[in-house]
């Protein structure tokens, strides 16, 4: 899914475009914020609140488990997963699968094993 990808920028333009897709298809009304200084990368309202959204992108596997980097390195500065900031986060793998899972159930502050756990919040494009 990835292959013409030549930089995590652009897998990450991928993923959000998938998630733009998706909420898009399931009658959210998206909003995009003006620049990338937060920590969220797109809002959809359900005509009754406002959602931030975290998305990621992961082509890493390891047992067989998708493998998604949660923190985020900025001008040598590095930025461990908070999920007080969000109120989702979307993963896009590089198969084609993608999650939109609680934040409030994430635990992890670096890496998310995409196991047993998360399978629930599997969603069909």
């Amino acid at each position: 899914m990835f292959k013409n990808c030549k930089n995590s920028n652009l897998k990450g333009n991928v993923g959000l475009g998938v998630c733009i897709s998706f909420l898009t298809k399931s009658g959210y009304i998206v909003s995009l914020p003006l620049n990338d200084s937060q920590k969220y990368d797109v809002i959809f309202d359900d005509k009754n609140n406002l959602y931030k959204v975290q998305v990621k992108t992961t082509s890493y596997i390891k047992k067989g488990v998708y493998v998604v980097k949660m923190d985020t390195t900025t001008y040598n500065y590095t930025y461990f997963f908070d999920n007080s900031f969000v109120d989702f986060l979307f993963v896009f793998c590089e198969n084609g699968d993608c999650y939109m899972i609680p934040s409030n159930i994430i635990e992890c502050k670096s890496k998310l094993h995409l196991g047993k756990k998360y399978f629930k919040y599997k969603i069909i494009l």
